[in-house]
């Protein structure tokens, strides 16, 4: 009779001491949970940290690790020069296409219709302004000369005044290699106020600092607008502003007629606006009293922006010179003359 033993097979759990396969149906403890916590929130903090300092939102520009251009942002510049302390600025009024006659030929002239009408032509006063410019600029090595005026001109595409002029005083010799050091363009403004605040902030940009004197040349008969009003609205003594005015050579009677005729086109269409808007802040709006349009002013100054030009970046420039500059927004619209001390009025003269 044979007998038969079934033994099942060995199985690890027969082999090992039956806590070593103890498990728990929560993988914590109450204990645990509590330790873990702290961790998990220290966590989440940290995370939503650097997304805040290091995201930029979906309604905000982009934070560049190059900041955008200021006078005062170190971009490979070459050292400014050293001891100008004058500003002279040849105030522009037409912009050059270069030409074989170097600008006396009205051809290469963008020119507005009442320019075109003029005798002398107005060529010939304009190179006279380059050559009186230079002149000054050579006579003075503190001296910084400055092309001022902006992209007037539609038809002339992306040129501007003060390009022209001094592409012109160089190929005419009027402003040679040591001179051309000293030289520089003021590209944005668009009317004659511009010519001298642009002016100003351009001499800074390059030399890092203000003047301590200014000399402007333009026309003879914008004398009393420069010199009367718009120093007078931005604050600059006296003592230290000079106007050099050169005019057309008018001759004989047909020459006064010409001379009575633009003196009384400089007052009706832009020495009387200025009076009652300094700033062009666009003053009123309606016909006023005396045929005197509000706003004319300002819309010129739009109108001759054919290259939609913004201004200058205002990083590092002085507040005062800031509200200056953004008066019309402040109170120059409301006919008030902006009475805060600037940079060039600290030292009464």
């Amino acid at each position: 009779m044979v007998v038969s033993i079934r033994i099942p097979p060995e199985s690890p759990s027969s082999l090992l001491p039956q806590y070593a396969y103890r498990t728990s149906s929560r993988p914590l403890t109450p204990r645990g949970y509590r330790r873990l916590l702290p961790l998990l929130l220290a966590f989440i903090f940290v995370v939503e940290t650097y997304r805040l300092f290091h995201t930029p939102s979906s309604n905000s520009t982009p934070i560049s690790a190059d900041p955008s251009p200021s006078l005062d942002t170190d971009l490979d510049l070459p050292p400014a020069p050293v001891g100008l302390s004058h500003l002279i600025i040849v105030a522009c009024h037409a912009i050059w296409i270069p030409g074989p006659t170097l600008g006396s030929s009205a051809s290469e002239w963008v020119l507005e219709p009442y320019q075109l009408s003029l005798t002398p032509p107005a060529s010939s006063t304009f190179l006279a302004h380059i050559s009186r410019g230079a002149s000054l600029a050579v006579a003075d090595p503190s001296s910084l000369l400055v092309f001022s005026g902006g992209e007037t001109r539609p038809s002339a595409g992306p040129r501007t005044e003060a390009a022209g002029y001094f592409e012109l005083a160089a190929q005419r010799g009027w402003v040679g290699e040591q001179l051309q050091a000293r030289t520089t363009t003021e590209t944005q403004a668009l009317d004659s106020y511009q010519n001298l605040v642009f002016s100003l902030l351009r001499f800074r940009e390059v030399t890092g600092g203000w003047p301590e004197r200014v000399t402007v040349v333009s026309y003879e008969f914008k004398r009393r607008r420069f010199v009367d009003l718009h120093r007078a609205a931005i604050g600059w003594p006296g003592a230290r502003f000079e106007f050099v005015g050169v005019d057309p050579e008018w001759t004989g009677v047909e020459g006064e007629r010409e001379r009575e005729l633009v003196e009384q086109g400089e007052w009706r269409n832009a020495r009387r606006l200025w009076e009652r808007d300094p700033y062009a802040c666009g003053i009123g709006g309606e016909e006023e009293e005396g045929g005197v349009r509000g706003g004319e002013l300002r819309e010129k100054r739009r109108g001759r922006n054919a290259g939609r030009r913004r201004g200058y970046v205002l990083d590092g420039v002085d507040a005062s010179v800031k509200r200056l500059l953004g008066w019309c927004s402040e109170g120059g619209s409301e006919g008030r003359m902006f009475d805060e001390r600037l940079p060039w009025t600290e030292v009464e003269e």
